[in-house]
């Protein structure tokens, strides 16, 4: 993807560090369901991660996505503004999708078959146990935005272990807002 993937230097550490930091504040205000400070710092995540692709010289792509998952965050805080926040997260995800495939996903490294089927199984199981209680204005959306998912889960996987694993997370995480 870039020459200083997985970087370890000083700047990487301060970035690391102020990652974990914001991170593990913001899981003790959401523990604590400390509203609205759990909502702050949770649009604080993708801004730390934005410096530091930026300060790493990183793909713009994947500075794109995070700017896209940021608006996401900040939309989805808003009531009535859900599909904007899944449109955002969906952007997103055509520019992770995108990355992954020009840093050779498919063409130089396929995913492994039994990891596609479980993660296809899983958002096909998903988006049909959510079914049920989608309003109808999430309905046309909802699949769509399942299939990008999917394709970042599955596309990140050929990179290398930390994509596939950010992939997977990412994939989690959405399961887990769909289960409610």
């Amino acid at each position: 993807m870039h020459a200083r993937h997985g970087s370890t230097g000083p700047v990487a550490r301060r970035y690391v560090v102020a990652f974990v930091a914001v991170l593990a504040v913001h899981l003790v205000l959401l523990a604590a369901d400390l509203a609205p400070w759990d909502s702050v710092t949770k649009c604080l995540l993708a801004p730390v991660l934005v410096a530091w692709v930026v300060a790493e010289r990183g793909p713009g792509l994947l500075v794109a996505a995070l700017v896209l998952c940021l608006g996401g965050d900040l939309l989805l805080e808003v009531d009535g503004l859900f599909v904007g926040g899944m449109a955002s997260f969906a952007g997103a995800h055509v520019c992770l999708v995108t990355l992954f495939v020009r840093a050779g996903a498919g063409r130089e490294r396929r995913p492994h078959p039994l990891l596609v089927v479980t993660y296809l199984l899983a958002g096909v199981a998903l988006v049909a146990w959510a079914w049920g209680g989608l309003a109808a204005d999430l309905r046309p959306v909802v699949p769509v935005y399942a299939v990008l998912l999917l394709a970042t889960a599955v596309t990140s996987s050929c990179v290398d272990v930390l994509a596939g694993v950010g992939g997977a997370l990412f994939l989690v995480s959405d399961g887990l807002i769909a289960l409610g």
